[in-house]
């Protein structure tokens, strides 16, 4: 598929855990929107995230649950792991059915790792310096 970059970023690294903090941390998502479309995770300790709810909304709407850039920061913020997850980012104003070109899709498979596939319009909103990244 040459219209999508895929980067894959193991999910434990030196005995620490990649957040989605840390993932997001790698996006610049200026003019992004963002459509939670899969979500298992466990909350923070000390936060007052209800998951149980927030998967049940995301799994109830037809096209996830869509966020703001800061919305999905705070949200972040607040859960300590991700076991799966499904994450479009669009244009403001987009379908999350645009061309492929414009998506930038962040996954997390199986507790295990971060998958980014980046249409080629979105390419240049990775920071490629990251010791994250590194392309498959």
């Amino acid at each position: 598929m040459s219209d999508v970059a895929t980067f894959r970023i193991p999910m434990h690294r030196g005995g620490r855990l990649v957040s989605l903090e840390a993932v997001l941390d790698v996006v610049d998502s200026a003019g992004l929107e963002w459509h939670l479309t899969d979500l298992e995770a466990i909350a923070k300790k000390d936060s007052d995230l209800d998951v149980v709810q927030l998967e049940n909304d995301v799994h109830g709407r037809p096209g996830g649950l869509l966020l703001t850039d800061a919305a999905l920061r705070l949200l972040a913020a607040e859960v300590d792991q991700i076991i799966d997850c499904q994450i479009l980012g669009v244009p403001q104003g987009e379908s999350i059915d645009a061309d492929v070109a414009d998506v930038l899709d962040i996954v997390a498979f199986d507790s295990t790792e971060w998958i980014l596939r980046v249409g080629t319009r979105q390419r240049g909103r990775l920071n490629h310096s990251s010791s994250l990244l590194r392309e498959r």
